[in-house]
């Protein structure tokens, strides 16, 4: 091809008709103009496959991202709650002063009030995306916002329960006396931090009046059990509010996902 343009340049300049040649000569320039701009067009193409190709890929990675973080989030709420209640059996216990309740029931309530439960969530895909810039490539804006207004919350909601545990291991430090440390470990077995997962009866608890009489000795006891009462409430609410903002997510996630 170069060589059948030189032969034409030769000969027109062999013409003499510099007109002529001029007329060629823009031609030419034209036509690799033109050639530049449509391989620059074909390579903007192919780039813009890959990024969306790569944009799909994310998308489907962050779909199950959230969806494990939705467990996350129901496994805090069922912790909360559970606490939440075992804090009003050590109330109650107090306030009615009663045996009509067991003393499992109560032992439980006073081990599992001062257990702790870390937020552990998935972030990888996010962090992947904001550190190498590809976040440029989620064309929904919503979706980026509400991914950073996530994980910005969440980020706080860590450093907030870093303060929970403050009260519940002060709590802890208070009541440890109460029940061994056979009994204790039992009761871990038996009490999971977001429910009770095993039916089999505890052994060695003490009385339900001596439990009561050794709470009533802990001049501190009722300004912890409002800590942690506040700190559950505050806990599960802010969860349920991550559930109702991740299903959002997940839902512009399927949608901007093609089907198959």
């Amino acid at each position: 091809m170069l060589k059948f343009f030189r032969t034409i340049r030769r000969r027109l300049l062999d013409s003499g008709s510099l007109q002529k040649y001029f007329v060629y000569a823009i031609g030419e320039i034209m036509l690799v103009v033109i050639g530049i701009l449509i391989a620059l067009q074909i390579n903007n193409w192919n780039e813009s496959r890959k990024d969306n190709k790569l944009e799909q890929e994310y998308i489907v990675r962050l779909e199950q991202e959230l969806q494990d973080n939705i467990q996350t989030a129901n496994d805090q709420i069922a912790y909360s709650k559970l606490q939440f209640k075992h804090v009003d059996v050590i109330i109650d216990a107090l306030s009615v002063d009663t045996l009509g309740s067991d003393n499992e029931t109560l032992a439980m309530a006073i081990e599992h009030v001062g257990m702790i439960y870390p937020i552990q969530y998935d972030k990888n895909v996010w962090e992947e995306l904001y550190s190498t810039g590809n976040i440029r490539l989620i064309h929904q804006d919503s979706l980026r916002d509400l991914l950073a207004a996530y994980h910005s919350e969440m980020s706080q909601t860590i450093e907030l329960q870093a303060e929970y545990e403050s009260y519940k291991l002060a709590y802890r430090r208070l009541v440890g006396h109460i029940l061994d440390a056979n009994l204790k470990y039992e009761i871990s077995r038996k009490v999971h931090p977001t429910k009770i997962r095993n039916a089999f009866p505890l052994k060695g608890i003490p009385e339900k009046r001596y439990l009561i009489d050794q709470l009533k000795t802990l001049k501190e006891l009722n300004g912890f059990l409002a800590d942690i009462k506040t700190a559950n409430r505050i806990n599960s609410k802010l969860f349920e509010d991550f559930n109702i903002n991740l299903q959002e997510m997940i839902s512009i996630c399927k949608r901007s996902t093609p089907l198959k």
